[in-house]
């Protein structure tokens, strides 16, 4: 479908305050180092010693004292940190945890090698040689395959492995996807969406769910489960997480990347709570992944029952129900009693992909928000930018979000290495892509 992915070397990880950047906030890590909730690794599944080197994010000096061999400079300053393996793939010759993180050829030990990685049910020595990231016993393993199997709690038919979601969680069991690496003969086989030449692909960014991980900060739901697994979000799909349609989505937007595979695109402005409804058609309470409250249309964010954190509503958004709480600017509504604005609307036109979704808004039709003023969406703007400025969303560009182009000349984009909520938010050659739960403009990963 799309030529198999090598990865441009690049860091996509900012600690924007210890950069020196003046920013406010920092990255917040869980005490164990990661982002998310990160399970007890599998038997073989980590081939490095997790008690002796440093968690990603971490200042450093060289790869070797970081827990997954990469040394990097974070993008937007100078500070050296260690890096993830999802957004710099490794070289032959190069370190490596797992086969995933290798451009090519598969992980023998802690370095690429050639040739291919193992698949499940044969022989292997260490997680790291298998497509799957498992060696138990002496054969690899597969892991939960990107969906759950019967009685664990699930919120939409895409859970589960059978396909079906019932009240009582997923009802039977089913096959799950197939990991980068792994020989398949279609599309909807492989985790990616994505087969090439019989063998799946690994995408860029961030793993979708069913691809091998180490820790939460290498999924693009952030959550890394008991089998060293990338674990299926529950409520709604985040961002770059690969989607079939729009109401997968918690940005509502479902769109081809351009390579073929269908991923969840964010909308800009702040980060919603998700739409109203899961698919299954029951109150929706839990959106976009966050690390701040700051990051929410509704300015809440926290834990979901699965420890994840992301934007939450208050109470139900729907009218007329028991409890009912009103959704605060930018958040997804379907009609404009459900907004403390008063209005919901569409902001933007359709495009290729199919509607935008609607918004809570107080901007009127035609009407534009200069710099400075309060703003939920980026089209609210009259310059087209709606990013957070400390602890609200604001029209214009953050400052400081790079140096000045010319002294005294004020930025019109975000600059590399900095918060983004959308690719249009960035310089000419950057795109808004997500790392460990916050979008940065960073150089595009070629394909």
């Amino acid at each position: 479908m799309r030529a198999a992915a090598s990865l441009v070397s690049f860091a996509l990880f900012s600690l924007l305050s210890l950069a020196g950047c003046g920013c406010e906030e920092e990255i917040h890590l869980d005490p164990d180092g990661g982002v998310g909730r990160d399970a007890a690794m599998a038997d073989g599944a980590v081939p490095f010693d997790a008690a002796s080197c440093r968690d990603f994010g971490t200042e450093c000096v060289t790869g070797a004292e970081c827990c997954t061999g990469i040394c990097t400079t974070a993008p937007g300053g100078s500070l050296r940190i260690c890096g993830s393996a999802v957004g710099e793939c490794a070289p032959l010759g190069g370190v490596c945890a797992l086969s995933i993180d290798c451009c090519e050829g598969f992980c023998d030990g802690d370095a690429c090698v050639a040739g291919s990685c193992v698949e499940s049910g044969a022989a292997c020595a260490l997680g790291a040689e298998c497509c799957s990231g498992r060696c138990v016993g002496d054969s690899c393993a597969a892991g939960t395959g990107g969906c759950r199997g019967a009685g664990v709690a699930c919120d939409a038919d895409y859970n589960c492995c059978s396909g079906t979601c019932g009240d009582a969680g997923c009802v039977g069991d089913g096959p799950g996807c197939q990991p980068a690496g792994s020989g398949c003969s279609s599309d909807d086989a492989c985790c990616s969406a994505s087969c090439t030449g019989g063998t799946c692909d690994a995408l860029p960014y961030c793993r979708p769910a069913g691809e091998p991980c180490t820790s939460g900060a290498e999924c693009c739901g952030l959550g890394c489960d008991l089998t060293s697994t990338c674990d299926s979000p529950r409520y709604c799909r985040p961002v770059f997480e690969v989607c079939e349609t729009a109401r997968d989505c918690c940005s509502f937007r479902c769109e081809d990347t351009g390579a073929g595979v269908k991923r969840c695109a964010p909308i800009g402005g702040c980060r919603s709570s998700g739409p109203d409804l899961t698919p299954r058609g029951e109150v929706n309470l839990f959106g976009e992944l966050c690390e701040l409250d700051a990051e929410c249309c509704s300015g809440i964010c926290r834990a979901d029952p699965e420890g994840v954190l992301r934007c939450a509503k208050e109470r139900t958004p729907i009218c007329g129900e028991a409890g009912f709480a009103c959704l605060a600017r930018g958040e997804l509504c379907e009609t404009d009693c459900q907004c403390c604005t008063g209005t919901c609307r569409r902001l933007r036109p359709d495009d290729a992909t199919g509607p935008f979704p609607k918004r809570c808004t107080d901007t009127g039709e035609g009407e534009c928000l200069p710099d400075g003023s309060f703003c939920g969406d980026s089209t609210e703007c009259c310059g087209g930018i709606c990013a957070r400025h400390g602890d609200t969303y604001r029209c214009g560009v953050p400052p400081p979000p790079a140096p000045p182009l010319d002294a005294g000349v004020p930025p019109v984009c975000i600059g590399d290495g900095y918060d983004c909520t959308i690719a249009t938010d960035c310089c000419a050659g950057l795109t808004c892509a997500p790392f460990a739960g916050r979008l940065i403009c960073q150089v595009p990963i070629l394909f």
